[in-house]
This record gives structure tokens, C-alpha cells and sequence, in this order.
């Protein structure tokens, strides 16, 4: 019928990577917890983390997930993943016929969905940037949550029914993992109210 049929992949990946490392840059530099004392006017040291002492954990190894990864690595950062194929993208290339991107070959480990939790015991900061998949739909649940580092933080670029939201309030509310960087929910544009009520 003549119609061209396209789509716009990897537009959006570096913005989307800078959200990520904004949000891991403010949450290791307390920087939230700095301009609420300016406010106040003030002074308290506080101590940061550098980010040559932080892992991030990638699960998902897309545009998205290859972009973070090469931010995170130009910041020091020792930078883990999970794909769905742990030796996809193995040579020069990627599946997809891409050359691997800096970041990619730079990282400290890629596994399959069988490392997922070596991944979650070990990162300071995990980062869903998969597919919603039937295998990812909730994949990160009240078991998985469970394996998390303590003290770690969760960032979903990805899709919100990645994340089971009931087991993450729950998480959240007990202090079980320090916070959560949300810019996906279940069901947009309805956040739930506990999740607000939450200052991490």
C-alpha cells in the first residue's frame, strides 16, 4: 500500500542514561539532603560516596542500557549487567550487527538472567532498563528484593510492571533498600499515593 513503517530506536538514550546518572550523581553526593540544609541555612557536612566507589547494575542491555553503561564507566564506576543472553554480543558486534559501544566493552561482567542475583547482592545502584517481557513482567518482586544489597538504590527507566509496586512500597517502607528512582509506574499516570508519601 505504499506506507513507510519505522520507529525512532535509541532516541531517546542518552537523555534517558543522563536521567540515570543524575539521579545516581544526586543520591551519592546527597545532594537533596545538601539544598534542603541550604534552605534551612545551615551548615552540616556531609559525607558522599565517589562514584569510583559505587556498582551499578544494569539489567537490560539495550540502547538504553548500553548508554548508561558508558556514562557510568566514564564516571568510574564498576558497572555490571544482565541480559537476556549472556553471550550476546560476545565479539565485536552485537546480534544486531551494532558495533559495541565504549561503555559495553568496558564493563566488569555481562550474565544472563541466571546472575540476576549477583547482580542485585553486589550494587549500590540497580538499574532496570529491560524489555516488559512475560520473563521481566515483575521481575523484581518481594523475593527479589530480598537479595538486594542493603543500602542500594532501584532506578526503572524500563517499564513500570518490571517492578511488583506493592513488594517495592513494602521495601521502601522498611528501610529495606534505601530508595527508589522512579520514572515508570504500573498504571500512568496514577501513582500511588504510597509511593508519594515515601521521601525516598
Amino acid at each position: 500500500r505504499g506506507l513507510v513503517v519505522t520507529n525512532a530506536r535509541g532516541v531517546f538514550s542518552r537523555p534517558i542514561a543522563e536521567y540515570v546518572l543524575m539521579m545516581i550523581l544526586s543520591v551519592s553526593r546527597k545532594l537533596p539532603q545538601l539544598l534542603e540544609l541550604q534552605r534551612e541555612r545551615t551548615w552540616q557536612p556531609l559525607e558522599g560516596a565517589e562514584l569510583r566507589d559505587v556498582t551499578v547494575g544494569i539489567v537490560g542491555l539495550g540502547s538504553i542500557g548500553r548508554a548508561v553503561g558508558a556514562l557510568s564507566t566514564a564516571f568510574g564506576c564498576r558497572v555490571v549487567a544482565v541480559r537476556r543472553r549472556a553471550d550476546a554480543g560476545t565479539s565485536s558486534t552485537t546480534g544486531e550487527g551494532e558495533d559495541k559501544s565504549f561503555g559495553e566493552l568496558m564493563l566488569d561482567r555481562v550474565g544472563g538472567p541466571e546472575t540476576l542475583p549477583d547482580l542485585l547482592a553486589e550494587s549500590d545502584f540497580i538499574v532496570l532498563a529491560a524489555p516488559l517481557t512475560p520473563e521481566t513482567h515483575e521481575m523484581i518482586n518481594a523475593r527479589t528484593l530480598a537479595m538486594v544489597k542493603p543500602g542500594a538504590w532501584l532506578i526503572n527507566v524500563a517499564r513500570g510492571s518490571v517492578v511488583d509496586e506493592a513488594a517495592l512500597i513494602e521495601a521502601l517502607q522498611e528501610g529495606r533498600i534505601a530508595g527508589a528512582g522512579l520514572d515508570v509506574f504500573e498504571n500512568e499516570p496514577n501513582v500511588p499515593e504510597a509511593l508519594r508519601a515515601l521521601d525516598n
